[in-house]
Order: C-alpha cells, then structure tokens, then sequence
C-alpha cells in the first residue's frame, strides 16, 4: 500500500507592527445612494418621425446641496431590457462615424458617443431637458470649415435614454427613459404570381409578405394597398392590416388578397403597397429635401433574376438564374473576458461569436483575427476558421481563442478580428446614401488595444489606446488626448507629456505634468498645439509612473504642424487661435482675455469672489490675509496656490498627513512620501527553494530553484525518493501584508516577511510527477508559479505517481525555532 503525505506549514520572520492612524473626513458620506433619477422622453412619445429633433427631461431628487454631482447621459439601443449603467450594465451605447477631409487634404474619421453631461449642484433638486437634433455636430471642421455632422438617430432603430449620476467619477445611482421608436421601417416583399394583364371579368390576386418591420412592439405597423384607375386617378380597391394580428397568412409570411372583377372593368390600373407607421407613410423626401435614394441590392443579401416572355401582355414563358450572393455580410461581437492588459508570461484569451453571416451556403466565411505589434507592425500571432464547421464552440456561438504568453513579450498590441467572405475581406469603399458616408469596413472590423505589462512595476495600468489620439484642426494645429486605463485604486499616478520636433528629441518645446490617485481607474489629459510657433513634423511623447515606478508605459505619435493665420479663430470667440488657451471653448466671461471662462474676482487678485466667501476672506479686499499673498493658516502656502491646488487657506495640512500644505507636493492626497505623496505599490517578492526533509527548511542559495517567475510555465525538478520540502520565502518591500498558499490551501495570512514550506512525502509506489502551485500576493497584486516534482528511479525507464496531499497547516515565530523543534524530534 502506498503512503503518501504532504505537510504545509509557515515560518514567520519577527513581525513589528506599527500602526499609524489618519482620519480622514469623507465629506457628504450621507450622500451616497439616496439619490433619485427620473428620465421623461418630452411628450410621453414612443415614437418620433424620421427627421424630427427627440428631446427628454432628467430630474434629480433628494440629493446633498454640498456635493457637486456629475451627471452624465447615453443614447442606449433597445433591445428588449431597459438598464441605464453603460460602465457594468447592459446599456448598449450608440457609436457615431463621420469621414470627413480636415485642413490637410487627408481623409479622417471622426468618433463619438452620443451622449453628455452637465454639472448638478445647489438644490435638492435638479432638471436638466437635452435636445438630440437630427444631425449631431462632432466637434471638427473639414477643409471647407464647415462642421462635420452626422445623423444622431438611425432610421428604423428603437432606444431609450440612459443616465449615470456620480460624484468625484463613483457611480452611486443611473436612470433610464422608456424606449422610443425613430423614423420609418419596413418594405413589403409581393408576388403578383400570373397577375400581369389579366382579362375582363377575372378576379386579381396578389401576396404580401412584410419585411425588417420594427422588431419591438413599441410601434403598430400597418400593411396598406390599393388599386387606382389610371384614367381618373380614382381609388377603385383598397384595404389595410396589421401583419402581427392577421388576416390569416401562409406559413412563409405571405398574405394573399384577391381583388373580385366587378372592381375592374376594362381599363389601365396602379397597385401601390406600403407600410405605415404609427399611422405615418413612408417619406419620399429627406430631412433636408433631397430625393430619397437607396441602393439596388443590399449588401450581404442573396438573389437571382427573374425573366417573364410575354405576347400582349400575357406570359407565356419564364425563366431565372442561378442565384448570387452580393457584397459583404457578417460581423463578430467580442468577449474580452479580463483580458484587457496583462502581465508578462500570462496567457490572453477572448471569445468570438460571429453575427449576421448569410444565411445560404453560396459563398464560404471565414473568421479572422490577427495580433499586431503596435512599435513594428508586424504580426505576431493569427488564426482563421469557419464557423460552420468548427472549431468546438460554447452552445452560445463563442469560440475561445488562447494566444500563448510566448507570442507576447512585453509592449503595446492590436488585436483585429473581422469576417472574410469567400476570400475577400470587407469592402473599404465608402458609400454615400441619401448625403450621409457609409463606411462598412469601419463598422464591422473589431479592433482592440491591450498592454502586456512587467510585473516587477506591479500593476496593470497603461496608454489606453497605445498611442495618443491626434486630432488636425482647420487651421493647422492639433489637439492630443492621453488616456490610461487600469489604474490601482489607492496609488499615486504621474503622467508626464512633451511636446518636441521630430529631428530633434532631446528639445522639449512644450511639457507638463499631471498627477492623481485613483480611483477612477482611466483617466485622459488634453492639450492643444495652437500655442506653439514652430511648424514642420512635431511629435507627442508620454510616460506613465505609479508610485515610485516607471515609467511602465509609454506612447508617442506625431503630425505635421503648419502656420497658423494670426486671424485664425477656431472657436469664434474673438481671442485669435495663437493666444488662445481654451481654443475649443466660446467662453463668454473672459475678461483677461485668453479665451477660457474667468470667474468674477471683485478685487483683481486672481481669487475668486465664490472661494475668498467660501473661505471667510474679504473678496473686495486685495491686501494683507484676504488678497493672493495673504497666508492665514501660517503653512507656508499662500492664498493663492491654496485656491489652485484646491486646498484649504485655513488648514495647515490639509490631507491630514502631517506634512504642511506649503511643502506637500500632493497637498489634497494623504501619503507617507517624504514629500506627502502617496507611495506607489511594489509587489511581494519570493524565492524559491527546495531541500532533504532530513536537512530541515533549508532555504540557502545552493538549494534555489532557478527560472521561477510569476506566470511562467511550470519549472520541473528531478528527485530521488525521499522526503523534500518546497519552501517558499517571500517578502513586500512596502510592508504590505502576505498571503501564501499551496495547492489553493492558505497557508499564511497578514506579515510582511514569510518563509512557508510544504512537506512531500513519497515511496516507490508513489506516481512519476507532481505539480506544485504556489500562489502569494499583497492584497493589490496576485502572482502564481508552479513546480512539477519528476521522481528518479532506479530503472529509468518507468516512473510512478503521488497519488494525493494531506495537509498540516502551522506557524512558529522563527525559521531558528524550526529547526531546532524538527531537531528535537
């Protein structure tokens, strides 16, 4: 009989605890979660008409009149269920898409979300009524300087409103409207069957079949037809249905109608057929007057032609084609899973479903999807498959793809995943329908950026995308958003940012600094190059810190800057584009004149009225403690950089982190830097070791395993038979607290310093391998290896196996008092 048995155990290092307490007052805490959203579509509506504007009211109840609420809006599609949170919820929000040709002479598209915000303070209550007009303004000017627009609303699509209220960017509450129907859906599919010309005193048949009717009942569609006499333009038949109720249709949709002879003497006749909506006819015009026009087939449809031989008007042969598929058809909707950025040597994964393929087997599609490398463009790993035959999917559609660690050094990646049909991928031709682009390559090819991080830094965080997001202006400059994603709550963030010429590197021509402690976990900085005289090819350069780390991520893309027109006045507020610090924003109150909204200040001390009264300073008096100089809490802090750094002008410390606010260079985040900064986390460290359960926990540096890290694949070891401890000594440089398990068994919770170990115990009947999985982490930062233990053998052609592990778990106070104890047994 064999005999097996596995120990775990820890050794814990002389643990000092000091504990430092800081109170830190939450203002408005009550505030969380009374509140209360109301959003009313205006009208009561649950449909408004193809080029008409859809207004809705938000109200706001029971909030705190001290807390300044952010209140943010979505147009969200109905699909059935009604949630108004797009963050964790299942508000489907709309994508807007423009291409336009900016300033120079290069085609661009434009991106946004429809949606908005404003600010809510003052009142237990608020409203705010927004208006959607039908062609939404994107922010851009083309190359003509007129405003790049695009249709808000689809016509034939169902939404609602979607509303998240927030304070500081924590969502405590979010809303929704009822939904509503937009514009017209819907055409009729008819066969006259032998009902070309038909004689005197024959009946007349033909069938309907309705089709892409709205796919909600929010809305009746009504099916109408009738026969007009040619000759007099009079009615002669008519007759109207709802298709969802009857009349009684065949199997297939179609609903026959037969119009009797006495009905039609002799003569020329017009059948038109067309569905209403809402008790409303199709448009022949758009909303700005133009000719309504669509394409002649669709696209991603099957079809074939029909001919009729007739003599007289009566058929006497006909004929069709063999059937064709016409354009492209098929997107993929996409399950990231967590694979948003990883860590190095983890695997990333993501499920595919692919959606709208056509539905007959004239041509072939092919699921794609390539990983790129952001800093060479090359491919680094790809796949392909058709989804009819395989391979192995969920009974939901998904197909999970694994993509090794491998194949991912560390650095910024693409992932593209897109339907090929019959060999071709989707079309890049842009398509302009009834005055609005149509680009389908846009639209159907998912495209996702993703970091693979160093786990010495100890975090996820990094540009989200990989590279900045430029934006040409009109008149020559550019504006540059910088966003991060994946933040660690709690830990002091740093973007750094410069702005040189590409020929030269080393010359900053503009740079700053912005620094934050998450939450929120993404973030983005925004900066504009209209400031700047210098023309040619400049260049954005950004890097990321956390804590005392970094930079762990870094991006850089550039442009070409030309010169601007001293007259140039991007925002028309009268304040040139050159001097122009707000050169997006029409503010109306600039009174010194460099185009950004200035508050009142009474006195011209650079305070404003709101803040000196907020604080009990005189906001008509310049001089002493009320003016910017004055320095009433004595903290080495002036009036001024109080109101700039949003700290208070009575309050020496105020983060409470008893660091002086005069010498904290993180005046409103408590931290324990010597500067008053919070210190960025550093993951535990272990190493790993193995020895002779004879020898006691032996953890020297003969005895290491080497090439363990954190995600790596297992290290295997090679043992004679015997009894071995794996033994695990790990250590967090910040002090943090260490769990350690084995095998999912906790082993040890809350020091800092930790030596643990597990007891293997094995006979010649135990099996040829086993794996041992450790796990340890802080609390912040999760890390795993394993080790695969080989059993020697005297024959080494065969090996036998440990079947299993029992499980002792003890503490003793120091690794000396270890083996001393296992000396006395």
């Amino acid at each position: 009989m064999s005999k097996h048995l596995i120990r775990t155990f820890a050794v814990s290092a002389t643990l000092i605890l000091v504990s430092l307490l800081s109170i830190i007052e939450i203002p408005n805490a009550e505030a969380y979660g009374n509140e209360t959203i109301q959003v009313n579509i205006d009208g009561g509506s649950t449909y408004f008409e193809y080029g008409e504007d859809t207004s809705f009211t938000i109200i706001l109840g029971d909030l705190d009149t001290s807390v300044n609420y952010d209140l943010e809006w979505r147009l969200c599609e109905y699909q059935g269920n009604l949630d108004g949170d797009w963050v964790d919820g299942d508000c489907y929000t709309i994508q807007l898409y423009q291409e336009y040709e900016n300033a120079n002479n290069d085609w661009m598209m434009a991106q946004e979300t429809l949606g908005g915000s404003v600010t809510a303070t003052g009142s237990t209550t608020a409203s705010s009524t927004v208006n959607i007009p039908v062609m939404w303004d994107l922010g851009i000017t083309d190359v003509n300087g007129d405003n790049v627009e695009t249709p808000a609303l689809q016509n034939g699509a169902d939404y609602y409103i979607g509303v998240m209220l927030t304070i500081n960017g924590v969502s405590i509450e979010s809303g929704e409207s009822n939904p509503f129907a937009y514009g017209h859906s819907g055409w009729t599919q008819v066969n006259y069957g032998t009902s070309g010309n038909i004689l005197e005193n024959m009946d007349y048949s033909f069938s309907i079949m309705p089709r892409y009717l709205f796919s909600t009942n929010l809305v009746q569609s009504m099916v109408n037809w009738e026969i007009t006499d040619d000759a007099t333009s009079l009615v002669v038949d008519s007759d109207s249905y709802d298709p969802s109720i009857g009349p009684q249709q065949s199997s297939s949709g179609m609903h026959t109608t037969t119009v009797p002879s006495s009905n039609l003497p002799v003569g020329d006749y017009t059948l038109d057929i067309w569905i209403e909506v809402d008790g409303n006819d199709p448009g022949i015009t758009d909303v700005n007057g133009d000719n309504v026009e669509t394409p002649a087939l669709q696209n991603g449809a099957d079809y074939y032609i029909g001919v009729m031989l007739t003599i007289n008007g009566v058929s006497i042969e006909s004929g069709e084609s063999n059937p064709f598929a016409y354009g492209h058809n098929g997107y993929t909707q996409v399950n990231y899973g967590t694979s948003g950025n990883i860590l190095e040597n983890m695997d990333y994964s993501f499920s595919i479903m692919p959606r709208y393929l056509f539905s007959t087997n004239l041509v072939q599609s092919m699921v794609n999807w390539e990983i790129t490398d952001d800093a060479t463009s090359l491919v680094v790993d790809s796949d392909s498959y058709d989804p009819s035959i395989g391979p192995q999917q969920s009974s939901s559609g998904m197909h999970t793809t694994t993509v090794p660690s491998s194949n991912l050094p560390v650095g910024d990646y693409t992932l593209d995943i897109w339907i090929e049909v019959d060999g071709n991928d989707p079309p890049t031709t842009v398509l302009e329908q009834g005055g609005h682009t149509n680009d389908y390559a846009e639209s159907v090819i998912e495209s996702h950026s993703f970091s693979v991080i160093d786990p010495a830094f100890g975090t996820m965080a990094s540009f989200s995308p990989s590279q900045p997001t430029i934006t040409l202006q009109t008149e020559g400059w550019a504006t540059i958003v910088s966003s991060v994603d994946q933040l660690n709550n709690g830990d002091l963030h740093k973007l750094e940012w410069t702005i040189y010429e590409q020929n030269t590197p080393n010359v900053a021509i503009h740079s700053d600094m912005v620094q934050w402690v998450a939450p929120p976990s993404t973030n983005s900085i925004t900066t504009h190059s209209n400031l700047l005289t210098e023309t040619g090819t400049l260049c954005f350069s950004a890097e990321l810190y956390v804590g005392n780390n970094g930079p762990v991520d870094t991006q850089t893309d550039c442009w070409t800057q030309t010169a601007i027109s001293p007259n140039a006045d991007t925002d028309g507020d009268g304040v040139a584009d050159i001097q122009d610090h707000c050169p997006l924003d029409s503010f109306q109150n600039d009174n010194d004149n460099d185009g950004c909204d200035d508050p009142v200040d009474s006195d011209n001390d650079g305070l404003p009225d709101w803040w000196e009264a907020l604080n009990n300073l005189d906001p008509y008096d310049s001089s002493g403690v009320n003016g910017a100089s004055g320095d009433p809490d004595n903290d080495a802090l002036d009036n001024l950089g109080e109101y700039m750094t949003t700290s208070d002008p009575n309050n020496p410390d105020t983060d409470q982190d008893l660091i002086y606010d005069g010498l904290d260079q993180c005046v409103m985040t408590p931290g324990f830097g010597p500067d008053g900064c919070p210190i960025g986390n550093s993951p535990p460290t272990c190493d790993i070791f193995y020895s002779l359960e004879a020898d006691g926990m032996n953890a020297q540096g003969s005895a290491a395993i080497p090439s363990i890290l954190p995600g790596s694949a297992s290290e295997t070891i090679e043992l004679p038979e015997g009894e071995y401890y794996i033994i695990a000594v790990c250590e967090d440089p910040d002090g943090d607290m260490v769990s350690i398990s084995f095998n999912n068994q906790p082993v040890v919770n809350g020091v800092s310093t930790v030596t643990a170990g597990i007891l293997v115990e094995v006979d010649e009947d135990s099996s040829s391998s086993q794996t041992v999985t450790i796990d340890w982490g802080d609390g912040t930062v999760n890390l795993q290896t394993s080790i695969t233990l080989e059993i020697e053998e005297d024959d080494s052609s065969s090996s036998s196996s440990i079947p299993g592990f029992g499980i002792i778990i003890t503490t003793i106070g120091m690794i000396s008092a270890a083996i001393l104890l296992r000396k006395e047994e």
